[in-house]
């Protein structure tokens, strides 16, 4: 008998003063992926199927975490236009990943959400990086939402 491993959730949004289309095409986008990550870890892209991103697209992000690097392979599972980016981990840093990017057209506001359902890699031990995992979460999209909303409202 297998057992079912705990999906953890974290969930976050923000309002941006903008119109969905843009800020959803933004996302399409994967060359602005570093304009709104932080500078740790380092994130660049090594390979991207296609731009502008749609279902089935694969993109593989190189994570330097000073001491080591590692590669992070999603695949676009889900595109709903101006409404859900939803990719999967193929492999990288977690034992399962996958992060839905919501979009909710609110008149003159857009509101977007990030929710990330992860388990924590290392097994059992994994489960003492639960706290640490959501800090560095809250750290970075807190950063991309920060820059997201300057990008489109400045």
């Amino acid at each position: 008998m297998t057992s079912i491993k705990k999906k953890y959730i974290f969930e976050k949004s923000v309002s941006i003063s903008s119109d969905i289309e843009d800020i959803f095409n933004f996302h399409l986008d994967t060359n602005n992926l570093p304009k709104i990550s932080p500078s740790f870890p380092k994130a660049s892209l090594i390979k991207i199927s296609e731009i502008p991103l749609q279902k089935g697209s694969e993109v593989t992000v190189g994570l330097d975490f000073i001491l080591f690097k590692k590669e992070w392979e999603i695949l676009i599972k889900e595109l709903i236009p101006n409404k859900l980016i939803g990719d999967l981990q193929l492999k990288g840093v977690f034992e399962y990943w996958y992060h839905s990017h919501i979009f909710e057209d609110k008149g003159e506001q857009v509101t977007m959400t990030d929710k990330v359902e992860f388990i924590p890699p290392f097994g059992k031990f994994g489960k003492l990086l639960i706290p640490f995992i959501r800090l560095q979460l809250s750290i970075m999209f807190n950063y991309r939402h920060k820059k997201t909303k300057l990008f489109f409202e400045s």
